[in-house]
């Protein structure tokens, strides 16, 4: 239930406590994003997220991003978390292509032969969240 959830939440003044005491550069904030699948929708909190961003002077990371609305995303982005882990979305995209690429050639045994599609269909998931993120572009060398 999302009100226990709520109770492992980041708080500002803990943020700041950790950063302070740690000299960390990047901060794991905990705002609703659960790592892998979970069985009530994640909801962020946004504006828990904005206190937190006032509150430290260093990078905010979100783990656990997949299964996670869009939405979310494209603000947290806008309010300054430089990294967000969708591992668990990649995982799937690639197991479920397989699955698929796999059952349609049953006497095919060249992995090169195989991975094409996978490597394509994990390919567009990456493109989607970097494009959800608001990070396109914006490599650096």
């Amino acid at each position: 239930d999302y009100e226990e959830i709520r109770k492992t939440f980041s708080t500002p003044e803990g943020a700041k406590a950790f950063v302070d005491a740690t000299g960390i550069d990047t901060f794991a904030a905990a705002i609703g994003n659960l790592h892998g699948k979970y069985p009530v929708p994640k909801r962020l909190d946004l504006e828990l997220l904005r206190k937190i961003r006032d509150a430290i002077d260093c990078n905010i990371s979100l783990h656990g991003g997949s299964g996670t609305a869009g939405h979310y995303f494209e603000a947290a982005a806008k309010i300054g978390v430089s990294k967000i882990n969708i591992n668990t979305d990649l995982r799937v995209a690639y197991r479920h292509t397989l699955e698929k690429v796999l059952a349609e050639n049953k006497t095919e045994f060249a992995v090169v032969k195989l991975m094409g599609t996978v490597i394509d269909e994990v390919q567009k998931v990456t493109e989607s969240k970097i494009k959800m993120f608001g990070s396109k572009g914006k490599a650096r060398p």
